[in-house]
């Protein structure tokens, strides 16, 4: 029996039954559990449905056993034929469908998971996208219930990962207003006091997802560039806090540029810049041509713009692109390190110091004066200055609270 069934005071527990196999599908239980959603569904007796599983894991996702028999189904049957139907079930019946994670869920069955309305997990519990470490891409509705964009905050800092790993973290629309959105909150939260954008998987961001781009019922060019890049880029630039980008892997086409936008950029040593847009015909966009020359130079951001020549991150650090390449074995403690430093900072006089910077861009000298003799005196008016001060008179270590 692959699926345990129980009504109970209007409850309809599904419990996953092949513990042998850590709960992993065949198309035998795929079909029992399409079954059983279907009759819990026109069961008038159940109220609300709850899907686990035997054992120590929630499902292992696909058994591969299965998937690789000569004689077994082929691969577009079992999502096919086998998830899509569960998928789409999960979310027509119009009862609660809850998922009891009570350990680990895995490839489909991760997916399956985030598919339910209402998702409780162990403490003990993981959720893994395996796909790709058997050369697939996520099944499942994992490319449509996966968050586009992962947020978290600890201890000030507040970590936004770029999450299509299956098409190294392109943007679509979708994802471009996560980000701008996911901006605006970090900026007005006074608990945080620093920002981190990375990357999930293999790459950092590799620029616009084409198929969107080319997509006739898609957005057109124009507000690509206008509604979807550019405000990220203001939105980066005015934030008066520290934003950092953390290039976990290839950073191409706007990827790149967002990545340059930032005020101090790591990359790991694996990591490389490609300034892609020539390869289709297109200039670079997301402020590419504005930040590229002021760091690189001239000549060089010419040349790498018009060339689209991969630019390895050691390359990168030693022109002056990026702050530091970090070994790729370090690079997560490192970027945890130095972001909790920044969030212990005096963040005002961090972000009046952005400030300057940015109107040094287009200031003369007598104008950039002017602007630090300003903001210095705000600066001065701050709880950080006289903290500072004050902790520097009493030979201790100062506590900034960011005001």
């Amino acid at each position: 029996m692959g699926i345990i069934t129980k009504v109970i005071d209007g409850v309809c527990e599904l419990k996953l039954n092949r513990p042998e196999v850590f709960n992993s599908f065949n198309k035998d239980m795929a079909f029992e559990l399409q079954s059983e959603l279907d009759k819990a569904e026109s069961d008038k007796n159940v109220r609300a449905i709850v899907i686990t599983g035997e054992g120590k894991a929630f499902c292992a996702g696909q058994d591969l056993a299965e998937a690789t028999d000569p004689n077994g189904p082929v691969l577009q049957s079992i999502v096919k034929d086998h998830y899509n139907p569960i998928i789409l079930k999960i979310r027509r019946i119009e009862k609660p469908v809850i998922a009891a994670v009570n350990g680990v869920a895995a490839g489909a069955g991760a997916n399956i998971a985030l598919a339910c309305d209402i998702v409780f997990a162990k403490e003990s519990a993981s959720f893994i996208q395996a796909f790709s470490k058997i050369g697939l891409i996520p099944d499942s509705g994992g490319t449509f219930f996966l968050p586009r964009l992962v947020t978290k905050v600890i201890d000030g800092v507040c970590e936004l990962k770029l999450n299509r790993p299956e098409v190294f973290n392109s943007f679509n629309k979708d994802m471009a207003f996560e980000l701008q959105s996911e901006l605006d909150k970090a900026e007005s939260d006074k608990n945080v006091r620093a920002i981190v954008i990375t990357g999930e998987g293999k790459a950092f961001c590799a620029g616009q997802d084409l198929a969107e781009a080319t997509d006739p019922n898609g957005p057109v060019l124009q507000s690509i560039v206008k509604d979807h890049y550019n405000p990220i880029i203001l939105k980066i630039r005015r934030i008066e806090k520290p934003v950092i980008a953390a290039v976990n892997g290839v950073a191409a086409g706007a990827g790149a540029n967002i990545a340059l936008a930032c005020d101090i950029v790591f990359a790991k040593e694996s990591a490389s810049f490609i300034q892609a847009f020539s390869k289709i015909g297109l200039i670079p966009d997301s402020g590419g041509t504005f930040f590229l020359p002021r760091l690189v130079g001239i000549q060089k951001a010419t040349a790498l713009m018009m060339t689209g020549e991969k630019v390895s991150a050691k390359d990168a650090e030693s022109m002056n692109m990026i702050y530091k390449v970090i070994p790729d074995d370090l690079f997560e403690e490192e970027i945890a390190t130095f972001a909790k430093k920044m969030a212990r900072m005096p963040t005002r006089g961090l972000g009046l110091t952005k400030k300057a910077i940015n109107e040094s861009l287009n200031n003369s000298l007598e104008e950039q004066l002017a602007v630090e003799e300003n903001l210095q005196t705000e600066a001065g008016r701050t709880h950080d200055f006289k903290e500072g001060c004050t902790a520097f008179l009493e030979k201790r270590r100062p506590e900034f609270i960011g005001e």
